[in-house]
């Protein structure tokens, strides 16, 4: 059984429900399938009009690693899950709408002669394969996104090994049937990965990947603007002499690409978030570059109804230094930070697809444990929030229970365990994820008083102690 910890730096909104409902009274859910022993990775995710939710993955349930297409109601209950592939490695790594409810998966196929085939599922909704195209050669490909294009067929990027060791991008069209219409390749003397690719109004195409072979030295972000038949109108690099790495691209309604993912801010320094808007001619409009002490990296990003971003991805910044986490984060429409939420069990947690849903936004996750790995998603708030955070969070935490007391408070407050702990050692997060308050405890301790001297609002308190990792929010009046 999963222990959830969740971690919270949010915006004052916070305020308004942590106090007031239960969990149990929310529409919001965080949920894990999985089984012990069983390695199963999400990926991606989508609901469909009438509601339900599809997690996209693969799974080694079947003993062999095969794509994993699991489907949910609307609230977050399994209703199935079903496996495709053959005796081999199979894995899905996108999975996107197709006509008529219908999904297609992409990814990747070993092949025990020639390494790794690209390999294109379609599915319909009721989990029925329909048809499969694999793109076999003498080297290796991986199909990373696929995305229906307006004349039914669908494009797929990933990378095809070269003849010199290295990985160039490769961007493939297929027909509506699934029948191979063209391949195309792009590259230089180093490695490319290409992460996402987007079909635009006019019939153009937006590809974004990673290069070694181009830019200021190391891994730069790279984005071509390409013709409908893949001949590239213009060709361009974003980034510097640290390592870069793009996840993907989102197209604005004007036209401007906002590219985001992870960048290095010295020489080895953990990753940090970077936003990056780029006009449709290829110039950078802006780039920020956000996160905190630790490592940050956005996999996924939408706008809300106000024009602002929403990621996911992995952070450990946010949730006092601990294993990386699940991060939900909200930036303003020029990149710059509003609040970011961390999810996770004791080990490692990454978010790797978000999409907007009824009053909020649904996430794919993976949660990697001793052992296993398990699918999760979460439907959160718009605020990024589980409603009912402070009830959930008692029911989850370690054995030895504890209270704050009072809890709104002046600031002077009691921590009260059920039983004594050793060796406490107690930190304060403010709503921008800075530490403003730290003391140690020595010895074994049942009731300790805190004299925290902060302004009024919403903070983290985070208690780590021979008993384990405690989090609660608390508010100051």
């Amino acid at each position: 059984m999963n222990k959830l910890y969740i971690y919270t730096v949010a915006s004052i909104i916070f305020c308004c429900n942590i106090f007031s409902k239960a969990l149990g009274q929310s529409p919001y859910f965080v949920k894990y399938f999985g089984l012990q022993e069983i390695n199963e990775q999400a990926r991606a995710i989508l609901q469909i009009n009438d509601g339900a939710i599809f997690l996209g993955g693969y799974s080694n349930i079947s003993g062999n690693t095969d794509p994993a297409l699991l489907k949910l109601s609307r609230k977050g209950d399994s209703l199935w899950m079903k496996t495709y592939g053959d005796t081999v490695f199979d894995v899905a790594l996108s999975l996107n709408y197709s006509g008529n409810a219908d999904l297609v998966i992409c990814g990747e196929r070993l092949n025990e002669i020639t390494g790794t085939d690209l390999i294109v599922l379609k599915i319909d909704s009721n989990g029925i394969q329909l048809w499969e195209s694999v793109i076999a050669t003498n080297k290796n490909e991986s199909g990373k996104y696929i995305e229906q294009t307006q004349d039914g067929g669908y494009l797929i990027c990933g990378y095809q090994s070269d003849d010199f060791g290295f990985n160039d991008i490769i961007l493939v069209k297929l027909a509506a049937s699934g029948a191979l219409l063209w391949i195309k390749n792009y590259g230089g003397v180093d490695n490319e990965y290409a992460s996402q690719v987007h079909e635009l109004a006019d019939g153009t195409i937006i590809l974004t990947a990673d290069t070694r072979s181009k830019g200021a030295g190391g891994y730069d972000v790279e984005i071509l603007r390409l013709t409908s038949t893949g001949e590239i109108i213009w060709d361009y690099t974003y980034g510097d002499d640290l390592e870069n790495g793009c996840q993907g691209i989102y197209i604005a309604a004007n036209g401007d690409l906002i590219s985001y993912g992870e960048t290095e801010t010295f020489p080895f320094s953990p990753f940090d978030f970077y936003i990056e808007r780029i006009s449709p001619e290829g110039s950078s409009i802006w780039k920020n570059v956000f996160g905190g002490a630790g490592s940050d990296a956005a996999f996924s990003l939408v706008k809300d109804d106000t024009g602002n971003f929403i990621l996911t991805g992995y952070s450990n910044s946010y949730n006092g230094g601990e294993a990386i986490d699940i991060v939900i984060a909200k930036t303003d429409a020029f990149g710059e930070l509003i609040w970011a939420n961390s999810y996770g069990n004791a080990g490692i947690d990454i978010g790797y697809g978000i999409v907007k849903a009824d009053q909020g936004f649904l996430i794919a996750a993976t949660s990697f444990n001793e052992g296993s790995n398990d699918f999760c998603t979460l439907y959160v708030s718009e605020e990024g929030l589980l409603t009912g955070l402070m009830e959930a969070a008692n029911s989850f935490y370690q054995p030895v229970h504890l209270s704050v007391n009072p809890n709104p408070s002046n600031g002077y407050f009691e921590i009260v365990f059920d039983e004594a702990v050793n060796n406490l050692k107690v930190e304060i997060f403010d709503l921008t994820g800075r530490s403003v308050f730290e003391s140690f405890e020595n010895g074994m301790n049942k009731k300790v008083p805190i004299r925290f001297e902060g302004s009024q609002g919403m903070y983290l308190l985070l208690m780590k102690c021979s008993a384990g990792i405690y989090r609660l929010p608390v508010e100051l009046y």
